[in-house]
């Protein structure tokens, strides 16, 4: 597993919770649309993430060589509008990817610009609390 924890700030409308809530349901939704879930799926999410407890950012808590089967019927442009950083020449090249792909590892569609944070980063910036020995 190659652990990667994305930074999340906070965009127009979204908190940066609800941002990355929002980013690792639409990650989720790619493989899994809403139209073909059956009640017994138990998760709507592909990861987990965490609020910082004083300001408005997130970490999505990720794994870059996790990999994501893609479905025929998904939709993209939820996850392309919670990036409104990319220009609309790379939302386009991110579809086109995902569309052409049968699976890709969550890694390869990671923005250019994204800021990742080691554990100790996520300590350091207080993010988490370190375990007490």
């Amino acid at each position: 597993m190659a652990s990667l924890n994305l930074l999340i700030q906070p965009i127009t409308g979204y908190t940066a919770e609800q941002r990355a809530e929002a980013i690792s349901a639409e990650l989720f939704a790619i493989s899994r649309p809403p139209k073909i879930r059956q009640p017994q799926d138990v998760s709507a999410y592909l990861f987990g993430w965490i609020k910082h407890p004083e300001k408005d950012l997130a970490v999505l808590q990720a794994d870059s060589n996790y990999v994501i089967p893609v479905h025929p019927e998904n939709d993209l442009s939820t996850l392309q509008s919670l990036f409104p950083e990319l220009t609309e020449t790379e939302k386009t090249a991110l579809a086109q990817f995902i569309h052409t792909s049968q699976s890709f590892l969550f890694g390869a569609i990671i923005p250019l610009g994204a800021t990742t944070l080691t554990d100790e980063q996520m300590i350091e910036q207080g993010f988490i609390t370190p375990p007490e020995i």
